[in-house]
């Protein structure tokens, strides 16, 4: 999945995918550093909520490659970005969770299904407990 992935970043721009399966839900975010800091959906990216000006902040690196700070270039407004609670780097083979790039990179969860005893999994009610 995350080399057909790696080629979606329109999507996940606009969207998290979710794979459904019998006994496991799958959850894929996008993330960029600038555009949808480590999978976060947040309007800083595009306006800084303290000058109100737009397309000012800009992403910095930091020593924990599982967090990024947006910081904006006119004022002192700035914020950090951590990974989703539960999401793990998707990633092909060679590739390490910090090459981005500028197409970004994936996340992912997956969450088992637990069913109540004496249910039909199938039955699509209270399948999650």
């Amino acid at each position: 999945m995350a080399v057909i992935l790696r080629e979606q970043q329109i999507l996940g721009a606009h969207t998290d995918v979710i794979i459904f399966e019998p006994m496991v839900i799958t959850t894929f975010k996008w993330t960029h550093p600038g555009a949808r800091p480590m999978g976060n959906n947040t309007p800083c990216s595009i306006q800084c909520p303290e000058c109100h000006r737009l397309k000012t902040p800009s992403p910095q690196v930091t020593t924990d490659r599982n967090k990024i700070r947006l910081q904006c270039k006119k004022c002192s407004w700035g914020d950090e970005y951590s990974i989703p609670t539960d999401f793990q780097w998707c990633k092909s083979k060679g590739q390490s969770a910090k090459d981005v790039g500028d197409r970004g990179a994936w996340l992912f969860k997956t969450e088992k299904i637990v069913s109540k005893s004496g249910q039909d999994n199938n039955s699509g009610s209270n399948m999650l407990s």
